[in-house]
């Protein structure tokens, strides 16, 4: 494992420096002032076409198919990487411990979960990205940590449609145009529950996610723990891809919470997840699980523990902020919450251009509000998607 002087070098994350290059070198050839686009397409089972203003990448089969769909759909924003990595990794100057990085990606390659696995090799023949390097795009985010993202769950009883509602800012560094390259990604797999996920072209995992069942998710970063867990697990499974299992296997919260208590996780995280009635937050560590149940019809979630025996430290501006959300709630005479309200309280928390992606789930209806790009994205207009539409396509 690599020394604390390192590990403040890596935590640059790498996924950063291959969007930088991505950025970079698909838009050399167009102006300066001109977002990138991904280009309308059809492969296979696979689509990406445009919803209101907003990317969507439809995948349906088998591993294989799925994988080769992404890759050549997607191939337009990844083909520049493998040119210019090299000049990013040095630009970024972690080419001293890049070998270690790899080796380490490439022993944790392991431990993914075997459709993982099959979905990567066909996305890399596809795209001509390196294998290598997109089995290090899903271990390197768990081993560096990136900073952010909000959940808030406002239940049943709490809601103005009288149906849950689950919201998410994803939050990360803005680097290079990091921003342009968002996009929705619905998943049909064979044999599997379909699932919509917020996320950038090469990832196969999920991280603020809904399914058919109307479980979702939102996967959050923890930077320290209680229980000396490591910070790092080799053993362990990529969070993202845990997460997509969850997706893919479960139908509510009772079924994803055996299912969490099963696997084995490579670092620290907090999923806020909640199904069609009820919101939890699950802190999770590769040495143990505790939920946190949602209060006064309100769950809320930032990036730190809460629970005895695993919060260190509970200073966060975003979550004390989300407790007087919560308060006002409580109030007599207080308004139930409306789609309105909850952008109003997810924009509350923003934090700026780190806030590129947020989403609004309905899980009765599996609907989603989806705003993407340069943040923060709590100001820019919704998107109304019929998920219900996209995950019965064939």
């Amino acid at each position: 494992m690599p020394s604390p002087a390192s590990t403040v070098t890596l935590r640059t994350n790498v996924w950063t420096v291959l969007y930088q290059a991505i950025a970079w070198t698909s838009l050399a050839a167009a102006a300066a002032d001109e977002p990138f686009r991904f280009p309308e397409a059809k492969h296979g089972k696979g689509e990406l076409r445009y919803i209101d203003g907003i990317p969507v990448l439809t995948l349906a089969g088998t591993p294989e198919e799925i994988g080769e769909q992404m890759g050549t759909l997607t191939k337009p924003a990844l083909e520049p990487l493998a040119k210019k990595l090299d000049d990013f990794i040095d630009a970024w100057r972690v080419r001293p411990i890049w070998p270690l990085v790899t080796k380490t990606a490439g022993f944790a390659a392991a431990r993914f979960p075997r459709d993982s696995l099959r979905e990567i090799d066909a996305l890399a023949r596809a795209s001509g990205v390196d294998r290598g390097l997109i089995i290090a795009g899903h271990v390197m985010p768990d081993m560096l940590r990136l900073r952010g993202c909000t959940d808030i769950v406002i239940e049943p009883a709490k809601s103005a449609t009288g149906q849950l509602l689950f919201g998410r800012n994803t939050d990360v560094p803005p680097f290079g145009r990091l921003s342009e390259y968002g996009l929705l990604v619905v998943y049909r797999p064979n044999g599997k529950h379909a699932f919509a996920s917020l996320s950038f072209p090469g990832m196969v995992g999920a991280s603020a996610a809904m399914n058919d069942a109307g479980l979702c998710i939102g996967l959050n970063e923890i930077l320290a723990t209680a229980d000396k867990s490591p910070a790092y697990d080799p053993a362990g499974s990529p969070l993202i891809l845990n997460a997509r299992r969850l997706l893919e296997e479960c139908q509510d919260l009772g079924e994803a919470d055996k299912l969490i208590r099963t696997m084995k996780w490579d670092a620290a995280t907090l999923i806020c997840a909640a199904d069609r009635k009820q919101g939890s937050v699950f802190e999770i560590t590769p040495r143990n699980v505790q939920v946190r149940k949602a209060s006064a019809g309100f769950c809320g979630a930032t990036n730190h523990f809460r629970t005895e025996g695993l919060a260190v430290d509970q200073r966060c501006w975003r979550f004390d902020r989300l407790l007087e959300l919560q308060g006002q709630m409580e109030l007599p005479g207080q308004k139930r919450i409306a789609i309105a309200e909850l952008n109003r309280m997810l924009d509350a928390v923003n934090q700026g251009n780190m806030t590129i992606q947020t989403g609004i789930f309905e899980p009765s209806d599996l609907r989603a509000h989806i705003a993407l790009g340069s943040g923060p994205a709590t100001k820019l207009r919704r998107s109304q998607l019929n998920l219900a539409e996209l995950f019965r396509v064939k």
